[in-house]
């Protein structure tokens, strides 16, 4: 398989979203004040094993869906001859299983089986919804729930749970599948509803929410993250006027820039709860989630 088709296939722009989010998973993890401060090496390697099951699950989007693509989508790597479902389906197992070799030879032994059985739910989410995101109307949460267990899985590998990081999953999951219904209409640039717009706003409430419970409580300076929760709203605003009928309507860039907000979001939690620098390295993500979605389509 060429790089260029496995970059198309995995929808590669969108990793730097699953980066923000494993730093933010962690982030909240040392909200109970357990957590362990992983190394440089160590953070790298996770953030690999995050980024393989993330390909994981475009791949294996893409093999369920060839039949679906054929009649919708000519231009996807299985349907134009660029590679095969038998072949995408290898290496996306592959993927799966090297995450999960990674994840237990990094973990400590007395955290190992929780993360590892986080991982394999996560794993679980990403497959239902592969398989059934096309017949079950409610599948958009299930694709929700894949970021709230990428948060929870790296939350264990460094500490334990906590309420704030469930509140901020859910919130996460809600911003998801708003995105995936929004996005269900995508291929015919239309929009079925407006009502998921609501679900986008969940995680920037609980940011607000978290800055003055938090941030303001402990002392230190709560503006930056003020400032990253404006930055993101109105990022999101401009995306969604993407959504919205006119000449100016173009839903493949309304969903990547909402997909790209994950990190400014992911940035604004992190700024709440102290980590700068960490913050920082989300905006970041950002910027590179928008630099890579020039030339690979982030859906």
């Amino acid at each position: 398989m060429k790089l260029a088709t496995a970059l198309t296939l995995g929808r590669a722009s969108n990793l730097p979203t699953v980066w923000s989010n494993a730093l933010a998973g962690m982030a909240f993890a040392s909200v109970s004040f357990t957590a362990t401060t992983p190394s440089i090496a160590l953070l790298a390697a996770v953030l690999f094993a995050f980024s393989l099951l993330y390909l994981g699950g475009m791949f294996f989007n893409d093999a369920f869906d060839a039949e679906w693509d054929k009649a919708h989508q000519q231009n996807r790597p299985i349907v134009n001859g660029e590679t095969s479902v038998k072949e995408v389906s290898s290496f996306a197992t592959l993927f799966f299983i090297v995450a999960l070799a990674i994840f237990a030879g990094t973990t400590p032994y007395e955290k190992r089986a929780v993360a590892l059985t986080a991982a394999s739910l996560l794993i679980l989410c990403i497959l239902l919804y592969d398989w059934k995101h096309k017949q079950w109307s409610f599948s958009a949460w299930v694709m929700g729930s894949c970021r709230c267990m990428l948060y929870i899985t790296a939350a264990l590998l460094v500490g334990t749970l906590n309420g704030t990081l469930f509140a901020a999953g859910i919130c996460l999951t809600a911003y998801i599948a708003g995105i995936t219904y929004l996005a269900r209409s995508e291929h015919l640039n239309h929009v079925s509803s407006f009502i998921p717009l609501v679900l986008l706003a969940a995680p920037l409430v609980f940011a607000l929410y978290i800055t003055y419970s938090i941030a303001f409580p402990a002392g230190y300076a709560y503006w930056p993250a003020l400032m990253a929760i404006s930055i993101a709203a109105a990022w999101l605003i401009y995306s969604i006027r993407f959504l919205l009928p006119g000449p100016q309507r173009f839903i493949p860039k309304a969903i990547g820039g909402l997909l790209a907000g994950l990190c400014l979001i992911d940035s604004s939690l992190l700024f709440a709860l102290g980590y700068f620098f960490t913050a920082s390295v989300a905006l970041a993500c950002f910027g590179l989630c928008l630099i890579l979605q020039r030339n690979i389509k982030a859906s």
